[in-house]
């Protein structure tokens, strides 16, 4: 593990150098900053060299020919690798370039094709359909005179119906007055018979009310006989009291 307290300022300066080398080549890669500490992360603790790295961009600084010789030597180096990578990248952008115009080129000979058989295509197809055209008129034609002819058929079909649902309306208007004529004949003796009904209802609930009345007086005059009797039994019981009595005196007076 690295302990940037313990390094000499060379090898903090190399240190340095050997991250902004990596930071570069990474950064060219499309790596982010936190995939290089991921990527290094087995060969060097991370957030050692995190410290380190913080520590060194901040405050180091040559304190030695050597050390700034050195360091200028690094920097040159990494410039040089630098220009070796652009015209690297020139070579393949060139490339590129030439690749693209022969793809083009080969695009538009493939579209002048493609435009050729479109057209010829096209003509077949023109002249299939001017011939679906004429058959599709003739056909036409041909169903226009079948449509006449079945209009005709209907036509008459129709007026034929007409005088058969006439005739069936009549008949139907006859049925209905001859249904209505009974219809009335049936209320009219039916209200005769409730007439008749009510009548004879009346009767028998007058003789009804009249029974009720004559069982009613036979009922008073009984108990109106009823409560004579008892008075009759009362006035003779009081009667053989009073005379019970008297002879008890009697005896009681000859006694005496």
């Amino acid at each position: 593990m690295l302990h940037c307290g313990a390094r000499s300022a060379s090898k903090m300066l190399q240190l340095y150098a050997q991250i902004r080398q990596l930071e570069i080549q990474w950064s060219r890669m499309g790596i982010e900053k936190q995939g290089v500490q991921e990527y290094a992360d087995h060969w060097i603790d991370t957030k050692e060299i995190n410290r380190c790295f913080r520590r060194i961009q901040v405050s180091i600084t040559p304190e030695t020919e050597e050390e700034k010789q050195q360091q200028q030597e690094e920097e040159e180096k990494q410039q040089q690798q630098q220009q070796e990578q652009q015209q690297q990248e020139q070579e393949e952008e060139q490339q590129q370039q030439e690749q693209e115009e022969e793809e083009e080129e080969q695009q538009q000979q493939e579209e002048q094709q493609e435009q050729e058989e479109e057209e010829e295509e096209q003509q077949e197809q023109e002249q299939e359909e001017e011939q679906e055209q004429e058959q599709e008129e003739q056909q036409e034609q041909e169903e226009e005179e079948e449509q006449q002819q079945q209009e005709q058929q209907e036509q008459k079909e129709e007026e034929e119906q007409r005088h058969e649902e006439q005739e069936e309306e009549e008949e139907q208007q006859e049925q209905e007055e001859e249904e209505e004529q009974r219809h009335e004949e049936q209320e009219q003796e039916d209200e005769e018979e409730q007439e008749e009904e009510e009548e004879q209802q009346e009767q028998e609930e007058e003789q009804q009310e009249q029974e009720e009345e004559e069982e009613q007086q036979e009922q008073e005059e009984e108990e109106e006989q009823r409560h004579e009797e008892q008075q009759e039994q009362q006035q003779q019981e009081e009667q053989e009291e009073e005379e019970e009595q008297r002879h008890e005196e009697q005896e009681e007076e000859e006694q005496q």
